[in-house]
C-alpha cells in the first residue's frame, strides 16, 4: 500500500512522475488507468518517467515486485491503552507492528467519537470535548487480514467557544474545527481548499451565525463531474439535515464555480457540518461557503420564491414592454451569467418540485 498523489495538469503538458522507492520491493513499471498511453523512461530503472497529459483525467499506478518471500504481520500493539487529556491538548499514540521484518506495516487510525477526540494518520490525538473515545489502530495487508489494537481516551473539559462567525461572511473550507477523511491542498484561487473528499467524509464549523433566518448557502466548488452532493447538517454530522445540494461538474478539480443550496429557514448561532456524498473515488473540492438570505429564483426580490418570479422572468425573456428583473442574479439558475429560456425551464422545475 502506497500513497496517492493528485496533481493538476493541462492537456499537452509534459508530466514527470517519480515512484521513488519501496523497501523490500523492486519497481516493476507503470500501470496506466485509462486507455493506452505512452510512458517514457527518464531514469535508467524507470522509476522516474514522463508522459504527455491527455484531454481526460488519468490515473497512473506504480507496480512493485516483492523481493523474496512475503512476511505477514503477526500482530500490533500500542504504547498505551489508556490516555487522559484536557480539551485542547494533543498526544501521539505509537503503534508497533510485528514482526519487525513484516512486509507491509501500514497502520490505519480511526476514532469512535471524533467530536470528543480526533486522530490523524500519524496517531496524533487531539482532545476536543468532554467525554470518552476509543482510538483504533489496524493493520491492512493485501489479503485484508487485519490486526487491531485500541486505546481509550478520556477528555476533560471543553475548548472555549470562539466568537461566532458573522452572518454573511465567507467561510474558508479549510478553517474547519473538525473533520473526517479530508485533506487540504494549494488552491488555484489562492490559499488552500479542502480536497481528497470521499463518500461519507465531513467538515464541521463551530458557532456559525445564521442571522435572523438564512435560507441559502453559496458553495465554491471545483468538480470533475459525477453524481455527488453536499448535505448540510446542524449540531453534528448525524444531526438534522437542513439542505442538500447536488454538485454540478465545473470542468476540473481547480476550475471553480459558485453553486447555491436552498436550506430550511435557520436562525441564530449553530454548529454546522457539511457531509459529502457520492460514488467511489474522490468527489470534488471545496474552496469556501457563505450563508446568506439570497433566495434562489427570487428575481423580484420580495424575499420569497413563487410563481410571481416565473412570470417576471417569462415577461423579461419575451421582451414585454417595461418588463425588468429586480435581481437578475437570482434568476441565473444555470449559473452561466446569461439569462435565457434555460433558466426559465429550471425555474419551472423548481416550482413544480415545491
Amino acid at each position: 500500500m502506497g500513497s496517492v498523489v493528485t496533481e493538476y495538469h493541462k492537456p499537452g503538458e509534459l508530466v514527470t512522475i517519480d515512484a521513488k522507492s519501496r523497501p523490500g520491493y523492486t519497481f516493476d513499471g507503470w500501470q496506466v488507468g485509462i486507455d493506452a498511453m505512452d510512458v517514457t523512461r527518464v531514469s535508467a530503472d524507470g522509476t522516474v518517467s514522463s508522459f504527455i497529459m491527455p484531454e481526460y483525467n488519468q490515473r497512473i499506478q506504480a507496480k512493485w515486485k516483492l523481493n523474496g518471500s512475503r512476511v505477514n504481520v503477526a500482530g500490533i500493539r500500542l504504547n498505551q491503552e489508556n490516555l487522559s487529556l484536557d480539551a485542547g491538548e494533543t498526544s501521539q499514540i505509537k503503534a508497533d507492528v510485528f514482526p519487525e521484518n513484516a512486509t507491509d506495516k501500514v497502520v490505519i487510525w480511526t476514532s469512535s467519537n471524533p467530536l470528543v477526540a480526533s486522530v490523524d494518520k500519524n496517531g496524533v490525538v487531539t482532545a476536543l470535548s468532554d467525554g470518552t473515545a476509543e482510538i483504533l489502530a489496524r493493520t491492512l495487508e493485501p489479503n485484508d487480514k487485519q490486526f487491531t489494537a485500541k486505546c481509550k481516551v478520556s477528555v476533560t473539559g471543553s475548548i472555549e467557544p470562539a466568537e461566532p462567525i458573522p452572518f454573511g461572511e465567507r467561510i474558508e473550507a479549510e478553517s474547519y474545527t473538525t473533520q473526517s477523511g479530508v485533506d487540504t491542498e494549494s488552491c488555484s484561487e489562492g490559499g488552500k481548499d479542502v480536497a481528497y473528499i470521499e463518500n461519507g467524509d465531513y467538515i464541521g464549523f463551530k458557532n456559525v451565525d445564521f442571522g435572523e433566518g438564512a435560507e441559502c448557502i453559496d458553495f465554491r466548488v471545483g468538480s470533475n463531474g459525477g453524481n455527488n452532493s453536499i448535505e448540510v447538517h446542524i449540531g453534528s454530522p448525524n444531526g438534522k439535515i437542513i439542505g442538500t445540494m447536488n454538485v454540478n461538474g465545473t470542468g476540473g478539480w481547480q476550475t471553480w464555480k459558485t453553486q447555491k443550496c436552498s436550506i430550511d429557514k435557520t436562525s441564530g448561532v449553530n454548529d454546522i457540518y457539511l457531509v459529502f456524498k457520492g460514488g467511489d473515488g474522490y468527489l470534488f473540492n471545496l474552496n469556501w461557503f457563505c450563508i446568506n438570505n439570497n433566495v434562489i429564483g427570487d428575481c423580484n426580490a420580495d424575499g420569497k420564491f413563487t410563481i410571481a418570479d416565473a412570470v417576471m422572468l417569462q415577461q423579461w425573456i419575451l421582451a414585454v414592454h417595461d418588463a425588468k428583473l429586480t435581481d437578475w442574479k437570482a434568476a441565473d439558475l444555470c449559473e452561466d451569467d446569461i439569462i435565457d429560456i434555460f433558466d426559465f425551464v429550471a425555474m419551472k422545475r423548481m416550482l413544480i418540485s415545491k
